[in-house]
Order: structure tokens, then C-alpha cells, then sequence
């Protein structure tokens, strides 16, 4: 299922022009290499894409790759019943129902992201 998730998210980021990697690491201000799901860069924009089982696992783990890696948007992806989060900054969570869901909100996320 993840599997084929990533390649969805593949697939859209890829029609708005992302060159798209999966299972792709960045090095960090650190030094330290943190791997993301999926990594997508077009012009000036690096994106990142975290799939987490749970809020403390997102935050544990997904947080300090987020604070290392500053020229990137971290997007957490967390499959949880429909609880909205609120957005903001450079972290942002993404939770969802099933694939559709999902890929709608990446879409809707997208949009506001990426300038005209």
C-alpha cells in the first residue's frame, strides 16, 4: 500500500513539473544523511514526504530531519481517521482516509505552495 502510494505521489508531483525521487536522502546543515519517502525539487523548491504511523512517531522522528534539512517543506503523511491539523510553517501534516483523499489533499496543498 505505501508502495503504491509513493508512486502516486510520484505521478502527481511529477505532472507539476518535480523531478521526483523515492526513498531519497539529503544531507543536513548537520552533516547527518536523514532519508525521506519521496523528495521532489523544481526550480528553487525542495519538497519532502514522510509517511508516519502516528503523531509521536511524526514528531519524533520526522521533526529533527525537518530542523536539519531548512531549504526543505517536510510534508508528514499520517493514515488516521479524517482529524484535521492546522498547517503552518515549514512542517506540514497531512492526514488521510485512503488514496483519493490523499492525493486531493496534496493537490489542494500544492496549489497554494507553488506561486503562479
Amino acid at each position: 500500500m505505501k508502495d503504491s502510494l509513493k508512486n502516486d505521489i510520484k505521478g502527481l508531483l511529477e505532472s507539476e513539473g518535480f523531478y521526483v525521487e523515492l526513498d531519497a536522502t539529503l544531507e543536513g546543515k548537520s552533516g547527518i544523511k536523514h532519508k525521506f519517502d519521496i523528495v521532489a525539487t523544481k526550480d528553487n523548491s525542495l519538497l519532502c514526504f514522510e509517511f508516519c504511523g502516528n503523531l509521536e512517531e511524526a514528531f519524533l522522528s520526522v521533526l529533527a530531519k525537518a530542523l536539519d534539512v531548512r531549504e526543505a517543506k517536510v510534508f508528514v503523511l499520517i493514515k488516521e481517521k479524517a482529524r484535521e491539523l492546522r498547517e503552518g510553517g515549514r512542517l506540514v501534516f497531512v492526514q488521510y482516509v485512503d488514496r483519493d483523499d490523499l492525493l486531493v489533499k496534496l493537490q489542494k496543498l500544492l496549489s497554494k505552495e507553488l506561486p503562479s
